[in-house]
């Protein structure tokens, strides 16, 4: 069986978070499976942890948005969220007093 991994990715700015995401995913394309995804916010930044094992599965791409309000936060995801390839596979959310951040990761289909 495969061993169990996690990545973590933590910066004040959640378009750093996307980005770092985004190149490990490219990095790691048909490398990794993904099993789970968490993410905390705080005054410090955002904490985005990535659990997947090495073992070869699909591609990935992600994308993480913040807003202060939560139903501004909504409509940006699901305008953006078509656009991205493939299907949603994993959400998760992180607040703190600034507002909210939420990252999905979706598996690319080829």
């Amino acid at each position: 069986m495969a061993a169990e991994r996690l990545k973590m990715f933590f910066s004040y700015s959640h378009a750093t978070v996307h980005n770092e995401l985004n190149a490990w995913l490219d990095e790691n394309a048909n490398a990794i499976t993904i099993t789970a995804v968490s993410l905390d916010s705080n005054e410090h930044g955002h904490c985005l942890g990535v659990l997947y094992r090495e073992e070869p599965g699909p591609a990935y791409t992600g994308g993480v948005w913040f807003d202060y309000r939560h139903d501004v936060l909504e409509d940006a995801v699901n305008t953006e969220l078509p656009d991205l390839p493939g299907n949603a596979r994993f959400m998760a959310v992180g607040s703190n007093k600034l507002g909210h951040a939420i990252c999905v990761i979706c598996e690319i289909n080829e």
